[in-house]
Protein backbone atom coordinates (compact mmCIF):
# COMPACT_ATOMS: atom_id res chain seq x y z
CA UNK A 1 0.00 0.00 0.00
CA UNK A 2 1.40 3.41 -0.95
CA UNK A 3 1.45 6.24 1.58
CA UNK A 4 2.00 9.97 0.90
CA UNK A 5 5.71 10.73 0.39
CA UNK A 6 6.17 13.25 3.17
CA UNK A 7 9.69 14.12 4.34
CA UNK A 8 9.98 15.03 8.02
CA UNK A 9 10.35 18.85 8.06
CA UNK A 10 12.31 18.93 11.31
CA UNK A 11 15.05 16.38 10.74
CA UNK A 12 18.73 16.73 9.90
CA UNK A 13 19.97 14.30 7.22
CA UNK A 14 23.62 13.83 6.29
CA UNK A 15 24.49 11.59 3.34
CA UNK A 16 27.76 9.71 3.92
CA UNK A 17 27.87 7.78 0.67
CA UNK A 18 25.18 7.89 -1.93
CA UNK A 19 24.67 6.83 -5.52
CA UNK A 20 22.38 8.52 -7.99
CA UNK A 21 19.11 6.65 -7.68
CA UNK A 22 18.30 5.59 -4.08
CA UNK A 23 16.70 8.32 -1.96
CA UNK A 24 16.20 8.18 1.80
CA UNK A 25 13.23 9.82 3.47
CA UNK A 26 11.52 9.50 6.81
CA UNK A 27 7.75 9.67 7.13
CA UNK A 28 6.72 11.08 10.52
CA UNK A 29 4.09 9.33 12.66
CA UNK A 30 0.47 9.67 11.57
CA UNK A 31 -2.76 7.69 11.87
CA UNK A 32 -1.60 5.01 9.41
CA UNK A 33 2.03 5.01 10.59
CA UNK A 34 1.90 5.40 14.39
CA UNK A 35 5.70 5.08 14.79
CA UNK A 36 6.80 6.65 11.50
CA UNK A 37 8.65 4.90 8.67
CA UNK A 38 12.14 4.89 7.11
CA UNK A 39 12.00 4.57 3.31
CA UNK A 40 14.52 4.02 0.51
CA UNK A 41 12.90 4.83 -2.84
CA UNK A 42 14.13 4.52 -6.41
CA UNK A 43 15.35 0.95 -5.91
CA UNK A 44 15.90 -0.81 -9.27
CA UNK A 45 13.22 -3.35 -10.17
CA UNK A 46 15.80 -6.04 -10.92
CA UNK A 47 17.05 -5.72 -7.35
CA UNK A 48 13.58 -5.91 -5.78
CA UNK A 49 12.63 -9.08 -7.65
CA UNK A 50 15.74 -10.78 -6.27
CA UNK A 51 14.61 -10.28 -2.66
CA UNK A 52 13.26 -13.68 -1.67
CA UNK A 53 12.20 -13.16 1.93
CA UNK A 54 12.24 -10.74 4.86
CA UNK A 55 15.51 -12.19 6.14
CA UNK A 56 17.24 -10.87 3.01
CA UNK A 57 15.38 -7.58 3.27
CA UNK A 58 16.68 -7.12 6.81
CA UNK A 59 20.24 -7.48 5.49
CA UNK A 60 19.69 -4.88 2.78
CA UNK A 61 18.04 -2.17 4.90
CA UNK A 62 19.36 -1.68 8.43
CA UNK A 63 18.31 1.13 10.77
CA UNK A 64 19.89 1.59 14.18
CA UNK A 65 21.19 4.05 16.75
CA UNK A 66 24.21 1.80 17.13
CA UNK A 67 25.07 0.62 13.57
CA UNK A 68 25.79 -2.87 14.88
CA UNK A 69 22.40 -3.21 16.67
CA UNK A 70 19.35 -2.83 14.37
CA UNK A 71 16.17 -1.33 15.77
CA UNK A 72 13.20 -3.65 16.27
CA UNK A 73 10.42 -3.23 13.74
CA UNK A 74 8.88 -4.39 10.48
CA UNK A 75 10.36 -4.42 6.97
CA UNK A 76 8.43 -4.31 3.72
CA UNK A 77 8.43 -3.47 0.01
CA UNK A 78 5.96 -1.20 -1.81
CA UNK A 79 6.60 -0.60 -5.50
CA UNK A 80 10.18 0.65 -5.88
CA UNK A 81 10.44 1.49 -2.17
CA UNK A 82 11.95 -0.55 0.65
CA UNK A 83 10.76 0.52 4.09
CA UNK A 84 11.28 -0.08 7.79
CA UNK A 85 8.66 0.80 10.44
CA UNK A 86 10.25 0.87 13.91
CA UNK A 87 8.45 -0.65 16.87
CA UNK A 88 8.74 2.68 18.72
CA UNK A 89 8.97 6.26 17.38
CA UNK A 90 12.57 7.54 16.93
CA UNK A 91 13.93 9.42 19.94
CA UNK A 92 14.46 13.15 19.25
CA UNK A 93 18.08 14.35 19.26
CA UNK A 94 19.52 10.84 18.84
CA UNK A 95 21.51 10.10 15.68
CA UNK A 96 20.23 7.18 13.62
CA UNK A 97 22.20 5.31 10.95
CA UNK A 98 20.38 4.10 7.83
CA UNK A 99 22.35 1.55 5.80
CA UNK A 100 21.19 0.44 2.35
CA UNK A 101 23.36 -2.36 0.98
CA UNK A 102 22.32 -4.11 -2.26
CA UNK A 103 25.61 -6.01 -2.23
CA UNK A 104 24.10 -8.14 0.54
CA UNK A 105 22.05 -9.82 -2.20
CA UNK A 106 24.88 -10.91 -4.47
CA UNK A 107 28.16 -10.15 -2.71
CA UNK A 108 29.18 -7.83 -5.55
CA UNK A 109 31.29 -5.69 -3.23
CA UNK A 110 29.48 -2.49 -4.21
CA UNK A 111 29.66 0.21 -1.55
CA UNK A 112 26.59 0.57 0.65
CA UNK A 113 24.63 3.81 0.88
CA UNK A 114 24.68 5.23 4.40
CA UNK A 115 22.73 8.12 5.84
CA UNK A 116 22.91 9.74 9.28
CA UNK A 117 19.61 11.16 10.47
CA UNK A 118 18.77 13.08 13.65
CA UNK A 119 15.09 13.64 14.52
CA UNK A 120 14.51 17.07 16.06
CA UNK A 121 12.05 17.66 18.88
CA UNK A 122 8.89 19.08 17.32
CA UNK A 123 6.35 21.27 19.02
CA UNK A 124 3.56 18.86 19.76
CA UNK A 125 -0.06 19.78 19.06
CA UNK A 126 -2.76 19.43 21.67
CA UNK A 127 -3.95 15.78 21.73
CA UNK A 128 -7.50 14.81 20.97
CA UNK A 129 -9.83 11.83 20.82
CA UNK A 130 -10.31 10.78 17.20
CA UNK A 131 -12.79 7.93 17.62
CA UNK A 132 -14.43 5.59 20.09
CA UNK A 133 -15.29 2.04 18.97
CA UNK A 134 -17.91 0.69 18.67
CA UNK A 135 -18.83 3.73 16.54
CA UNK A 136 -22.57 2.94 16.49
CA UNK A 137 -24.90 5.17 18.48
CA UNK A 138 -26.67 2.06 19.78
CA UNK A 139 -24.76 -0.78 21.42
CA UNK A 140 -25.86 -4.14 22.89
CA UNK A 141 -26.55 -4.27 26.62
CA UNK A 142 -23.74 -6.83 26.97
CA UNK A 143 -21.04 -4.86 25.11
CA UNK A 144 -17.68 -6.14 26.32
CA UNK A 145 -14.97 -3.90 24.86
CA UNK A 146 -14.32 -0.29 23.88
CA UNK A 147 -11.40 1.27 22.00
CA UNK A 148 -10.45 4.93 22.35
CA UNK A 149 -8.27 6.30 19.54
CA UNK A 150 -6.16 9.37 20.35
CA UNK A 151 -4.46 11.70 17.88
CA UNK A 152 -1.12 11.43 19.71
CA UNK A 153 0.77 8.88 21.84
CA UNK A 154 -0.62 9.13 25.36
CA UNK A 155 0.86 8.67 28.81
CA UNK A 156 0.16 5.33 30.47
CA UNK A 157 -1.46 4.86 33.88
CA UNK A 158 -4.24 7.45 33.61
CA UNK A 159 -7.24 5.50 32.36
CA UNK A 160 -8.65 4.28 35.71
CA UNK A 161 -9.23 7.82 36.95
CA UNK A 162 -9.88 9.64 33.69
CA UNK A 163 -12.22 7.47 31.63
CA UNK A 164 -15.72 7.01 33.00
CA UNK A 165 -19.17 5.68 32.13
CA UNK A 166 -21.97 8.11 33.10
CA UNK A 167 -25.64 7.16 33.38
CA UNK A 168 -28.53 9.28 32.05
CA UNK A 169 -28.46 11.39 35.25
CA UNK A 170 -24.79 12.23 34.68
CA UNK A 171 -23.62 10.05 37.60
CA UNK A 172 -20.65 7.73 37.22
CA UNK A 173 -21.36 4.02 36.95
CA UNK A 174 -19.05 2.59 39.60
CA UNK A 175 -16.41 0.01 38.65
CA UNK A 176 -17.65 -0.17 35.06
CA UNK A 177 -14.30 -1.18 33.58
CA UNK A 178 -12.27 -4.24 34.48
CA UNK A 179 -9.33 -3.28 36.68
CA UNK A 180 -6.05 -4.53 35.21
CA UNK A 181 -2.48 -4.40 36.47
CA UNK A 182 -1.38 -2.88 33.15
CA UNK A 183 -3.39 -0.76 30.72
CA UNK A 184 -3.98 -2.13 27.22
CA UNK A 185 -2.32 0.15 24.65
CA UNK A 186 -1.19 -0.50 21.08
CA UNK A 187 2.51 -0.15 20.18
CA UNK A 188 2.13 3.53 19.29
CA UNK A 189 0.17 4.30 22.49
CA UNK A 190 -2.63 5.93 20.51
CA UNK A 191 -5.28 3.22 21.00
CA UNK A 192 -6.53 2.35 24.48
CA UNK A 193 -8.57 -0.83 24.99
CA UNK A 194 -11.09 -0.85 27.85
CA UNK A 195 -12.94 -3.98 28.99
CA UNK A 196 -16.27 -3.95 30.77
CA UNK A 197 -16.07 -6.19 33.83
CA UNK A 198 -17.22 -9.62 32.53
CA UNK A 199 -18.65 -10.34 35.97
CA UNK A 200 -21.29 -7.70 35.27
CA UNK A 201 -22.20 -9.26 31.91
CA UNK A 202 -22.32 -13.02 32.47
CA UNK A 203 -25.59 -14.25 33.90
CA UNK A 204 -25.55 -16.25 37.09
CA UNK A 205 -22.33 -14.79 38.52
CA UNK A 206 -22.11 -12.85 41.77
CA UNK A 207 -21.05 -9.35 40.56
CA UNK A 208 -24.02 -9.17 38.19
CA UNK A 209 -26.42 -10.35 40.91
CA UNK A 210 -24.98 -8.07 43.63
CA UNK A 211 -24.08 -4.87 41.72
CA UNK A 212 -26.05 -5.18 38.50
CA UNK A 213 -25.06 -4.62 34.86
CA UNK A 214 -23.05 -1.65 33.62
CA UNK A 215 -25.51 -1.03 30.78
CA UNK A 216 -29.28 -1.58 30.73
CA UNK A 217 -31.31 -1.82 27.54
CA UNK A 218 -33.49 1.21 26.84
CA UNK A 219 -31.24 3.64 28.70
CA UNK A 220 -28.67 6.20 27.53
CA UNK A 221 -25.09 6.44 28.76
CA UNK A 222 -21.99 8.53 28.10
CA UNK A 223 -18.35 7.54 27.72
CA UNK A 224 -16.36 10.47 29.13
CA UNK A 225 -12.61 11.05 28.74
CA UNK A 226 -11.39 13.64 31.25
CA UNK A 227 -9.82 16.80 29.83
CA UNK A 228 -6.83 16.21 32.14
CA UNK A 229 -5.82 13.08 30.18
CA UNK A 230 -2.20 13.75 29.08
CA UNK A 231 -0.13 12.73 26.10
CA UNK A 232 3.46 11.50 26.42
CA UNK A 233 4.73 15.10 26.23
CA UNK A 234 2.59 16.16 29.21
CA UNK A 235 -0.04 18.07 27.21
CA UNK A 236 -3.64 17.46 28.22
CA UNK A 237 -6.80 17.26 26.13
CA UNK A 238 -8.00 20.48 27.75
CA UNK A 239 -11.69 19.82 27.17
CA UNK A 240 -13.38 16.55 28.14
CA UNK A 241 -14.51 14.26 25.33
CA UNK A 242 -17.94 12.64 25.53
CA UNK A 243 -19.70 10.05 23.41
CA UNK A 244 -23.38 9.35 23.98
CA UNK A 245 -24.58 5.73 23.70
CA UNK A 246 -28.05 4.25 23.43
CA UNK A 247 -28.33 0.71 24.73
CA UNK A 248 -30.30 -2.01 22.98
CA UNK A 249 -31.01 -5.66 23.83
CA UNK A 250 -28.15 -8.04 24.57
CA UNK A 251 -26.71 -10.08 21.70
CA UNK A 252 -26.19 -13.72 22.66
CA UNK A 253 -25.74 -15.51 19.34
CA UNK A 254 -22.68 -16.90 17.62
CA UNK A 255 -21.24 -14.98 14.67
CA UNK A 256 -22.54 -16.65 11.52
CA UNK A 257 -20.22 -16.20 8.49
CA UNK A 258 -22.77 -18.04 6.30
CA UNK A 259 -24.99 -14.98 6.72
CA UNK A 260 -22.30 -12.66 5.33
CA UNK A 261 -22.54 -11.36 1.79
CA UNK A 262 -19.21 -11.51 -0.06
CA UNK A 263 -18.96 -9.15 -3.04
CA UNK A 264 -16.05 -10.28 -5.20
CA UNK A 265 -13.80 -7.73 -6.97
CA UNK A 266 -14.61 -7.08 -10.64
CA UNK A 267 -11.27 -5.61 -11.77
CA UNK A 268 -7.62 -6.69 -11.14
CA UNK A 269 -7.06 -4.15 -8.35
CA UNK A 270 -10.67 -4.12 -7.20
CA UNK A 271 -11.89 -4.24 -3.62
CA UNK A 272 -13.31 -7.32 -1.93
CA UNK A 273 -16.32 -6.30 0.17
CA UNK A 274 -17.72 -8.37 3.03
CA UNK A 275 -21.14 -7.37 4.37
CA UNK A 276 -21.32 -8.78 7.88
CA UNK A 277 -24.26 -10.19 9.83
CA UNK A 278 -23.78 -7.66 12.67
CA UNK A 279 -21.24 -5.09 13.92
CA UNK A 280 -17.98 -6.87 14.72
CA UNK A 281 -14.97 -5.83 16.78
CA UNK A 282 -13.08 -3.26 14.67
CA UNK A 283 -9.54 -4.13 15.80
CA UNK A 284 -10.08 -7.89 15.58
CA UNK A 285 -11.58 -7.59 12.10
CA UNK A 286 -8.35 -5.98 10.88
CA UNK A 287 -6.31 -8.94 12.19
CA UNK A 288 -8.60 -11.96 12.05
CA UNK A 289 -10.02 -11.80 8.53
CA UNK A 290 -7.67 -13.45 6.02
CA UNK A 291 -7.81 -13.96 2.27
CA UNK A 292 -6.13 -17.03 0.77
CA UNK A 293 -5.84 -18.72 -2.59
CA UNK A 294 -7.28 -22.19 -3.18
CA UNK A 295 -3.83 -23.63 -2.40
CA UNK A 296 -3.79 -21.87 0.98
CA UNK A 297 -1.29 -19.13 0.08
CA UNK A 298 -2.06 -15.83 1.85
CA UNK A 299 -3.10 -12.82 -0.23
CA UNK A 300 -1.32 -9.76 1.18
CA UNK A 301 -3.29 -6.53 1.37
CA UNK A 302 -5.00 -4.08 3.70
CA UNK A 303 -8.43 -4.13 5.35
CA UNK A 304 -10.60 -1.07 5.86
CA UNK A 305 -13.62 -1.01 8.17
CA UNK A 306 -16.02 1.93 7.72
CA UNK A 307 -17.93 3.38 10.70
CA UNK A 308 -20.62 1.05 11.97
CA UNK A 309 -18.33 -2.01 11.68
CA UNK A 310 -20.86 -3.92 9.56
CA UNK A 311 -18.72 -3.89 6.38
CA UNK A 312 -15.08 -4.86 5.79
CA UNK A 313 -13.20 -4.05 2.56
CA UNK A 314 -9.96 -5.66 1.42
CA UNK A 315 -7.59 -4.20 -1.18
CA UNK A 316 -4.68 -6.46 -2.28
CA UNK A 317 -1.14 -5.19 -2.70
CA UNK A 318 -0.90 -7.11 -6.00
CA UNK A 319 -3.55 -7.60 -8.66
CA UNK A 320 -6.10 -10.38 -8.34
CA UNK A 321 -5.64 -13.43 -10.56
CA UNK A 322 -8.57 -15.35 -12.04
CA UNK A 323 -9.73 -18.17 -9.80
CA UNK A 324 -11.35 -19.17 -6.54
CA UNK A 325 -10.31 -17.63 -3.22
CA UNK A 326 -11.07 -18.31 0.41
CA UNK A 327 -12.19 -15.74 2.97
CA UNK A 328 -11.07 -17.12 6.34
CA UNK A 329 -12.56 -15.78 9.61
CA UNK A 330 -10.04 -16.26 12.42
CA UNK A 331 -10.94 -18.24 15.53
CA UNK A 332 -10.54 -15.13 17.72
CA UNK A 333 -12.91 -12.92 15.69
CA UNK A 334 -15.55 -11.42 17.98
CA UNK A 335 -18.50 -9.07 17.92
CA UNK A 336 -18.81 -6.20 20.40
CA UNK A 337 -20.29 -8.56 22.99
CA UNK A 338 -17.44 -11.08 22.80
CA UNK A 339 -19.35 -13.72 20.81
CA UNK A 340 -17.31 -15.82 18.36
CA UNK A 341 -18.10 -18.18 15.50
CA UNK A 342 -17.85 -21.22 17.77
CA UNK A 343 -19.34 -19.98 21.02
CA UNK A 344 -21.42 -17.36 22.78
CA UNK A 345 -19.53 -15.28 25.36
CA UNK A 346 -22.37 -15.51 27.86
CA UNK A 347 -23.24 -19.13 27.09
CA UNK A 348 -25.33 -21.36 29.37
CA UNK A 349 -23.55 -24.36 30.80
CA UNK A 350 -25.48 -26.83 28.64
CA UNK A 351 -24.65 -25.16 25.31
CA UNK A 352 -23.63 -27.75 22.74
CA UNK A 353 -20.28 -27.23 20.96
CA UNK A 354 -20.39 -26.38 17.26
CA UNK A 355 -17.90 -26.61 14.42
CA UNK A 356 -17.87 -23.16 12.80
CA UNK A 357 -17.49 -22.55 9.09
CA UNK A 358 -13.77 -22.35 8.35
CA UNK A 359 -13.95 -20.37 5.09
CA UNK A 360 -16.17 -18.76 2.49
CA UNK A 361 -15.39 -19.07 -1.21
CA UNK A 362 -15.55 -16.30 -3.79
CA UNK A 363 -14.57 -16.17 -7.45
CA UNK A 364 -12.51 -13.56 -9.30
CA UNK A 365 -13.39 -13.70 -12.98
CA UNK A 366 -10.89 -11.11 -14.18
CA UNK A 367 -13.39 -9.12 -16.21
Amino acid sequence: MMFPALIAPLAMIVVIACGVDPVFRYQPPNKLLPTGRFEISGVPTNAIVRIRDKAELKKILIVGVDPSIPLLGTHGVTGDTLWFAPRFPPAPGIEHTIRFDLAALDGSGAKPHIWRWIPVQEKTPIPGVEAVYPTSETIPENTLRFYIHFSRPMKRGQAPGRVRVLNDQGKEVELAFLELDEELWDAGQTRLTLLIDPGRIKRGVKPLEDVGPVFEAGKTYTIEVDGAFEDDAGKSLGEPFRKSLKVGPAVRERIEPRAWKVVAPQIPYGVLEVQLDRPLDHALLMRQLKVKTMSGAPVEGVWQVPPGETVARFRPFKSWQKGTYHLVPGADLEDSAGNRTNRVFDAPGDEKPVVPVDHLEFMVTGK
